[in-house]
């Protein structure tokens, strides 16, 4: 009975060894070292440089997305001008006397001969 007690004993203390070991071995490697916190601050860096290119190029299309606004208003005020200055031509037009028409082209059509075209035989 003592060499079984013994033989558990020895298993347990072997389990007991190789979990330490394991779990040393997992939190030696598992922190994060100084060259990982390097490469978070650089990528953190990075990435607040992209951050700020962006704002800027979004400020700068919201300045031109207001110019184009602005510069489509204006055709709008001129097109409606141009269609006011059209319409009162118009109106002009409408108001002014017909003259006569002039002789229709298709009676001096009619007087010449009709002739057939070259190359055609039948």
């Amino acid at each position: 009975m003592s060499y079984l007690v013994t033989q558990m004993f020895l298993y347990m203390l072997v389990t007991f060894l190789l979990g330490l070991f394991l779990g040393w071995l997992i939190w030696r490697y598992g922190k994060p070292s100084m060259h990982d916190y390097e490469a978070i601050q650089s990528e953190r860096d990075a990435l607040k440089k992209e951050r700020d290119d962006l704002t800027v190029n979004l400020d700068a299309s919201r300045a031109r997305a207001t110019e184009d606004r602005n510069a489509v208003a204006g055709l709008r005020a001129d097109k409606i001008d141009l269609q006011n200055k059209l319409d009162g031509m118009v109106n002009k037009r409408n108001a002014m006397p017909k003259a006569a028409a002039p002789a229709p082209v298709a009676a001096a059509a009619s007087t010449r001969k009709a002739s057939k075209p070259k190359g055609l035989t039948a």
